[in-house]
């Protein structure tokens, strides 16, 4: 069995080809700081067999915080808590990155009063939201604060970190010409936006040379006037050379319905859906790539590690519902797979700004 199988990120050797996907909560405090429900969430993932967990998107700055109750990486005070996570996940011989994020654009105003800033003027789609250009002196400071983030992370023991480049966020949305209408030195041209994703990573490098890097990507946006297959595949071979430990494919965008499907996606959509998006990419780079989409019991991963599409599996709404779909699927725990039915409960209570619950799993 592949998945079975150890593999390699950077230094690190993971016991199988299983990474826990990012996935929010609203477990922790209204201030951002983690919860004793945070822990015991995350350990029971460890203690159920994946080999690395990718915990949940956190913010860099207090001014864009995008749930109630989302953990938070902007200030010093949070690092004993992220620690009590990470010490919890290492007792289960996992490791554990965490994903940093910022939603530009897709803040909400309704939500804690955010107010959506992007690369043009633009209108958020899910809220009818006005979106404020950033300034040159913006985009540098945004910088600062992911790596001041990333500081904090290496200093609560985590693995590595991810920068969430993807599913419509900050950086996609400098990435993509559908709405980066920039003139300046981060709009226009491939290079032109792909800088501020590219400058950020040299920060992180350069603050933290030995801490390993992962870049969450959507493979495709599924939408006219977005980028092409070809600049995904040239914008992971940059991130390669930049020193980017790896590769983490994901698809659309959160800032419809209509492109969100492509995100989270519904039971109508197939088993491993976005496998033919991540093959071009992974066969254009050498360092590892994960991919997710409706992975739901261990033969949709078997077929995407034995098609080429990927080197890691990354298992996100079915370890909702199944905390133990490793040990079960390496048939270490006699018993079935809980199996995930993407009814979306689970993502329709985040965006009511409530906690995380599955219609299969009565007990976290």
């Amino acid at each position: 069995m592949l998945l079975e199988q150890p593999g390699q990120l950077g230094a690190l050797r993971l016991k199988n080809r299983v990474v826990m996907a990012p996935m929010g909560t609203n477990y922790s405090t209204t201030d951002g700081l983690s919860t004793a429900r945070d822990k015991l969430y995350y350990a029971e993932r460890a203690r159920g067999g994946v080999a690395m967990i990718m915990t949940e998107a956190m913010v860099v700055t207090a001014q864009a915080r995008p749930h109630h109750n989302s953990l938070c990486c902007y200030h010093d005070r949070f690092i004993p808590g992220l620690a009590s996570i990470v010490d919890a996940i290492h007792a289960h011989d996992c490791y554990v990155f965490a994903q940093l994020n910022h939603r530009g654009a897709l803040l909400r105003r309704s939500v804690l009063n955010m107010e959506p800033v992007g690369p043009s003027p633009w209108q958020n789609p899910n809220t009818g939201d006005a979106v404020r250009p950033l300034s040159v002196p913006e985009l540098i400071e945004i910088q600062k604060l992911f790596v001041a983030s990333a500081r904090r992370l290496e200093q609560a023991g985590y693995d590595g970190v991810e920068i969430h480049a993807g599913n419509g966020y900050l950086f996609q949305q400098f990435f993509t010409p559908r709405i980066n209408r920039r003139t300046d030195r981060y709009g226009g041209s491939f290079d032109n936006r792909a800088r501020l994703l590219l400058e950020t990573i040299e920060r992180i490098k350069q603050a933290l040379p030995d801490f390993p890097l992962v870049i969450r990507l959507s493979a495709s946006e599924f939408v006219d006037g977005g980028y092409t297959e070809a600049e995904i595949v040239e914008l992971a071979q940059r991130l390669e050379r930049a020193g980017v430990a790896a590769l983490d494919l994901s698809g659309g965008s959160n800032e419809s319905p209509q492109l969100s499907k492509y995100c989270i996606q519904p039971p109508s959509f197939p088993r491993g859906c976005l496998g033919p998006y991540a093959k071009p990419v992974k066969q254009a780079v050498g360092i590892p790539v994960f991919v997710a989409g409706r992975v739901v019991d261990p033969a949709d991963a078997e077929a995407l590690l034995h098609d080429g599409c990927t080197d890691f599996v990354s298992v996100g709404r079915a370890l909702y519902a199944d905390p133990h779909w490793c040990l079960k699927a390496f048939g270490q725990v006699k018993s079935p797979i809980r199996k995930c039915i993407a009814c979306n409960v689970c993502f329709e209570r985040l965006t009511l700004e409530q906690d995380v619950a599955c219609v299969h799993n009565d007990y976290g």
